[in-house]
């Protein structure tokens, strides 16, 4: 669960969605202000709500070790 929850985060940034606006012909111009407007606006929760879960996974399940997930692709 927490290596899918950080696979969404990862595509949810705003520095990735960023690169896929260029990528699709977007202005760099243009891409820049969606994502900070979206950086402000959206992605603050979205960080947060994936944070929060990690925790209560971590809570929930007293064998859980955080090196599992670190560092893997």
């Amino acid at each position: 669960m927490v290596q899918k929850l950080l696979a969404i985060q990862h595509r949810l940034n705003p520095l990735h969605l960023y690169c896929r606006f260029l990528d699709k012909g977007l202005g760099k111009r243009s891409s820049v202000h969606i994502c900070k407007c979206y950086e402000v606006l959206i992605f603050v929760w979205i960080r947060w709500i994936i944070k929060a879960l990690i925790y209560f996974r971590i809570v929930i399940d007293k064998t859980f070790r955080v090196q599992k997930y670190i560092g893997k692709r």
